[in-house]
């Protein structure tokens, strides 16, 4: 109760100072298709490749959302309801979209109702990078990715100012414009953007001999994102972002209906306050963050979920044999939905500590802990640990292999927990437990280098959540509610191969093929024909590649993807075809004075494939886009 009573005035009292704050007041697109380097981050916890989409693959998709950013240049899957702006979600390695938290400035962005981030509504235009961690990181970053996070990253802007401009237009009713501004000194630096993004999603369907333009589909996604930097001294340094978000769509319905005109409007506005503190071997970070999400659909129906969280963590640096991580983070959420009992509240902790160590100068170890508390809900300490071994490292030659175990788990959603009729306030969190091996291969001889990487995994999840048909005494009738009643095994593999030639005319293939085999071990719904079927939506096969050259500033690149068929139900009888989309690009870039000029002619799904990425729902067909970006610095960005 002291614990409950301390931590809500802590949240208040941070809570009212930056309402008041608050409510008062370049990038140049260069080829390298899929290029994924080893993250910073991942170097404490061992065992564990973490890979970083960087500024370079980012910048090309300035136009589009974070869904077709991943589809194109991941092994994951988006499972997509349609042409651009509609719904998607995200999984990895073989478990659900329930299942991979979306993180800003270590915010979970994921929805606290529904426990999943839409993809569709982040714009890749405002941010620079974005770190991918598979399943084995949960115990860092409390519940709810038992099979993965994404984090979205921005960079501090060096010295000087920059100015960019962002146009793009092509078929369907695509449009989108963007504007950035970066100014960085001293003392005192910022970054702002502004983006608009619409799509009329007119494209032809073909149903039943008759073709038609899809209804009822269109999307507006525009917002505004800023950052200061302020730096106190030499060893201290505040932040402050702001990102505001609307995306405003239709919602594109299943093939062949033509009078359904359901609508969905969400609106984001998120503010984060933190503070740095480096001392000689350590650093101190913590931070206060206001999350306010409005969703309303159908012009009627509103969910309203407000959050305030604060974040402590101190990292400890012992001359490279040692380094210690300590976390906490606390959260308040309040939401007045119409389908909850009232307005509610919950509240939850997460605690982490990660102790990394060197013992030898080619091995380096990593043991964690994790424990949260969550309102309601019980949840278990979790442990993890791993162990990477670099048995090769010369001028032409790296080989390094890596291990890991660990545990984790996702809290039942509000929804879950809430949902009237139905709701189950007596869940228990999913489990999961984690286990992987890797190798990462890299050969360099003259201008030529060869990356070759490989994960090897397997994810066991107990207690997994599913909706169930229950017979409720209070109102003597037939109610879908939540149960503990699901288990799950799943078996994969993550390769990529990678060839770069670093001549003045640079070529690039590059090629990522994942395999997942998830596997319910529970009969779905007393269905004993489910029991060691395939999860719905989970592909087995996803392969993509991407070959790019270079000469004299033009550059050309064909891309190709492919997703296996997806079973759509639980016994494995009815399912969708799996598709091959292939497409292309032709660039040109000027320099001029402290300027670029960038244009870009893009043909999507070059051979005009018609298919489906979720049951009956239709996606466009061959398309045409014109890019156009501008950048003007004073500052050496590259």
């Amino acid at each position: 109760m002291i614990h409950s009573l301390v931590t809500r005035f802590l949240l208040f009292t941070c809570m009212c100072l930056v309402d008041s704050i608050a409510f008062a007041q370049s990038d140049t697109l260069i080829l390298e298709p899929i290029q994924v380097v080893e993250s910073f981050l991942a170097s404490s916890d061992a065992g564990i490749q973490a890979d970083v989409l960087d500024k370079e693959i980012v910048s090309q998709y300035a136009g589009n959302s974070f869904s077709e950013l991943l589809q194109e240049n991941t092994g994951l899957y988006i499972r997509k309801y349609g042409g651009e702006g509609q719904l998607s979600s995200v999984s990895f390695r073989g478990t659900t979209p329930n299942h991979t938290i979306v993180s800003w400035q270590g915010i979970d962005i994921n929805s606290q109702t529904l426990g999943q981030s839409d993809m569709s509504s982040i714009p890749s235009f405002v941010f620079e990078s974005a770190e991918i961690y598979a399943g084995g990181r949960s115990t860092l970053f409390g519940g709810g990715n038992i099979g993965g996070s994404i984090s979205l990253k921005n960079a501090k802007p060096k010295d000087g100012i920059s100015v960019g401009l962002y146009q793009e237009f092509g078929s369907f009713g695509r449009f989108m414009t963007g504007m950035k501004l970066a100014q960085g000194k001293d003392k005192f630096s910022y970054m702002l953007a502004g983006y608009r993004n619409t799509f009329q999603n007119d494209f032809k369907v073909n149903y039943r001999r008759t073709v038609y333009n899809q209804n009822n589909a269109d999307s507006q996604l525009q917002g505004v994102k800023a950052t200061i930097y302020y730096n106190l001294n030499s060893s201290q340094k505040l932040e402050m972002d702001l990102w505001y978000n609307q995306h405003n769509r239709s919602l594109q319905p299943i093939i062949g209906d033509l009078t359904n005109e359901d609508h969905l409007l969400d609106n984001n506005i998120r503010v984060n306050l933190s503070h740095r503190w480096s001392f000689a071997s350590s650093l101190l970070k913590s931070s206060y963050a206001h999350v306010r999400d409005y969703q309303t659909y159908n012009y009627s129906s509103e969910t309203n979920l407000t959050r305030d969280i604060v974040d402590f963590s101190y990292d400890y640096y012992s001359e490279g044999i040692w380094n210690i991580s300590i976390g906490s983070k606390t959260q308040v959420a309040r939401t007045a939905v119409e389908s909850y009992d009232g307005d509610t509240s919950q509240w939850k902790t997460d605690n982490f500590i990660l102790i990394s160590l060197v013992p030898l100068s080619k091995v380096n170890m990593s043991a964690k802990i994790q424990k949260s508390w969550i309102e309601g809900v019980n949840v278990p300490f979790l442990i993890g640990g791993g162990i990477d071994y670099e048995m090769l490292k010369n001028s032409e030659t790296a080989l390094t292999l890596g291990l890991n175990l660990s545990e984790s788990f996702r809290a039942p959603t509000l929804n879950d927990l809430l949902w009237s009729p139905g709701g189950n306030p007596d869940l228990t969190p999913e489990n999961g437990f984690h286990s992987e091996v890797h190798y990462n291969l890299v050969l360099r001889k003259s201008e030529h280098e060869l990356k070759l990487k490989s994960n090897f995994y397997q994810t066991k999840i107990s207690d997994m959540i599913q909706w169930l048909p229950q017979f409720d005494d209070n109102s003597n009738q037939t109610v879908w509610s939540p149960q503990n009643v699901q288990k799950v095994r799943i078996r994969g593999f993550e390769s990529s191969v990678t060839y770069t030639n670093h001549k003045r005319n640079k070529h690039y293939i590059s090629s990522i093929y994942t395999y997942n085999d998830s596997r319910n071990l529970f009969p779905v719904g007393g269905n004993e024909n489910t029991i060691d079927k395939q999860l719905a939506y989970v592909p087995f096969h996803k392969f993509i590649a991407k070959g790019s050259t270079s000469i004299h500033n033009w550059s050309f690149v064909l891309g190709f993807q492919y997703t296996g068929k997806r079973y759509t139900e639980a016994s494995n009888t009815l399912y969708v075809e799996g598709f091959g989309i292939l497409n292309a690009t032709i660039k040109k870039e000027i320099s001029f004075l402290k300027s670029q000029l960038l244009i870009a002619f893009e043909i999507d799904n070059l051979t005009n494939k018609d298919y489906q990425n979720y049951e009956l729902r239709a996606t466009p067909g061959r398309g045409y886009t014109i890019k156009i970006n501008y950048n003007f610095s004073n500052t050496n960005l590259k």
